[in-house]
């Protein structure tokens, strides 16, 4: 029998198949257990650690338990090991445990500790900050809402962390303010978020004063106090002070953009030229990450001003053709893309003032 391919010749390939983009709602529990439980785990309830031999009166299980009792929360999280000896006792540093954490799984973003030890978190944060992750902690200790600076609040603030959040919390001991807020958070798109004025389940507020409460404030630590009938988180930032959604969103908008252009690089039919149209593949993918940003709602829309003067949401600037250099060409090297965006930013505050009289 003749072959059809005589008369027409079809060929499709598949453009299926893209680089994996990182997700930042991935939570991580780092927990001292014996060897024999895998290095990382995940579950989806509380009530599977016990197949793990965790007791329901373990911090471990209590932790879990706060993410799934909350009214919106993801619906899975990861337990990472750092091991234990025979008589209870660490055969690692968190560092060693973290790292080997990471090579058996890398895809989760941010990290909670069992620990409450200012040591422990302190060696946390320096693991995360060199690491792209982000480690959410809560400390009882009463001098971070004092004056002074040998808090761990303090400690993390000189040394302008970006990746560690703190807060305090009187109850740190027995209750996971972190993990309750994580989980209703991590429900969100990044950049669709804020930290601030939450309502949490399965946590009390602290009776704090408004000295104190500006006194966390002032160590970039955040707070969960009472406003009338509402219980609501306060602050929402990390140790240098920036907002941690902002970290989280630009986590995710350097991935997105990092995704976008090797998946077009990789998808290229043959090549892509280093031509003037070759440019505009890499920007076209540039651009589509930072809409996405846009539709997220980490960067502001295009809109105008009281001046009807346009307010875009971003810029782009790219070099011609003709200002690469030959030595640059030759490399394969495209630089020069540029880009700033405006960000979408939260309302937390406000302030309003009014008049009352019989005319207006």
């Amino acid at each position: 029998m003749a072959s059809i391919n005589r008369i027409a010749k079809v060929e499709i390939s598949l453009a299926t198949t893209s680089i994996n983009q990182q997700s930042f709602s991935d939570l991580l529990f780092l927990a001292a257990l014996p060897d024999t439980e895998e290095r990382v785990f995940l579950v989806t309830s509380a009530d599977e650690l016990l197949d793990h031999g965790i007791e329901l009166a373990d911090p471990l299980y209590k932790a879990v338990q706060t993410v799934f009792q909350q009214d919106r929360a993801i619906d899975q999280v990861y337990i990472g090991r750092r091991t234990l000896d025979e008589d209870g006792d660490p055969t690692e540093t968190i560092t060693e445990a973290l790292v080997a954490i990471r090579a058996a799984h890398s895809g989760w973003y941010a990290l909670i500790q069992l620990s409450r030890a200012a040591a422990d978190i302190m060696e946390a944060a320096a693991w995360v900050e060199a690491n792209e992750k982000l480690q959410l902690a809560s400390s009882g200790d009463a001098s971070i809402i004092a004056a002074g600076d040998a808090d761990i609040a303090s400690q993390l603030k000189a040394l302008n962390y970006n990746r560690t959040a703190l807060w305090y919390h009187a109850n740190a001991g027995t209750e996971w303010l972190e993990a309750a807020l994580a989980a209703n958070r991590f429900t969100y798109e990044p950049g669709a978020e804020t930290w601030a004025n939450v309502r949490l389940t399965g946590v009390q507020t602290d009776p704090l004063t408004e000295g104190q409460s500006q006194i966390a404030r002032g160590k970039n630590a955040n707070t969960f106090e009472q406003f009338r009938n509402l219980g609501l988180t306060q602050y929402g930032t990390v140790a240098s002070g920036e907002w941690i959604d902002i970290i989280r969103f630009r986590d995710w908008l350097k991935d997105r953009v990092q995704t976008g252009v090797v998946d077009v690089l990789a998808k290229a039919d043959g090549k892509i030229p280093y031509t003037s149209a070759g440019i505009q593949v890499i920007v076209t993918a540039l651009r589509a990450a930072l809409d996405a940003g846009v539709t997220a709602g980490g960067i502001a829309p295009k809109e105008t001003d009281a001046s009807d003067n346009v307010l875009e949401s971003y810029r782009i600037t790219y070099p011609g053709l003709a200002e690469i250099a030959d030595s640059v060409k030759s490399q394969r090297l495209l630089e020069g893309i540029r880009f700033s965006a405006r960000l979408a930013g939260a309302i937390h505050t406000t302030e309003i003032t009014g008049t009352l009289s019989y005319s207006i």
